[in-house]
């Protein structure tokens, strides 16, 4: 088998895996592995563990990966190149709620899906060439049924991000791919909340902010 069917075999092993609590040392650095491969695969590197991360009853695996800046590698100072007066925060994002149509396999009865948050901040004078700040992503499902909304696959993420300043579109990103059993066929109503602050420069923030979306399930 090539080397690429083993690393695809074991990404999908880890998406469908529960996150239980590890049974020995050697079982928990294997996830470890598969995680790091993971997000390897994507470019980034497996920052699960820096961060404090709850979740749902009904999702299983989690794994949140650091991805690199944008290729596209301007750098501008923005207090320099205008004379306007300069908005509250430097920091801007693109916020992907879980979306998109997932049809289950025969015999599964679960989907992998994903949240993530683009960030790019602008470069002001004072500041540092790398903001180093704390990222906050809740993503939550919402089963679409006659009874109302019901809460579902549901995680938290908080934990270390690094974002690389005045680099467009984005200086970084912050990407949680997890996993959730179906339990409802249809659409599914989905949101993401997302908080991103520098504790060593306060004016590098942004709070609190939503962005809704849905995903459909089907058999």
């Amino acid at each position: 088998m090539k080397r690429s069917s083993v690393l695809m075999a074991a990404v999908i092993g880890l998406a469908l895996a529960p996150l239980a609590q590890a049974s020995s040392m050697a079982e928990s650095e294997e996830k470890a592995q598969l995680r790091k491969l993971f997000c390897e695969s994507k470019g980034g590197a497996d920052i699960t563990a820096l961060g404090e991360l709850k979740k749902s009853d009904d999702v299983g695996a989690v794994v949140v990966c650091k991805l690199p800046p944008s290729p596209t590698t301007v750098v501008e100072n923005q207090a320099a190149s205008s004379l306007a007066a300069l908005p509250l925060t430097p920091v801007t994002a693109t916020l992907a709620p879980p979306s998109g149509v997932y049809k289950l396999a025969p015999g599964a009865s679960s989907v992998n899906t994903s949240c993530s948050a683009n960030l790019a901040i602008a470069k002001w004078a004072g500041f540092p060439n790398t903001s180093n700040g704390n990222a906050t992503l809740n993503c939550r499902g919402y089963n679409a049924g006659a009874a109302g909304g019901t809460l579902g696959c549901k995680i938290e993420w908080t934990g270390p991000t690094q974002v690389a300043i005045g680099v467009t579109p984005y200086g970084g990103q912050v990407a949680v791919n997890f996993n959730c059993q179906a339990l409802y066929f249809g659409s599914v109503g989905t949101v993401m909340d997302f908080s991103y602050a520098d504790p060593t420069y306060p004016r590098i923030r942004y709070g609190s902010v939503q962005a809704t979306s849905s995903m459909t399930i089907t058999q």
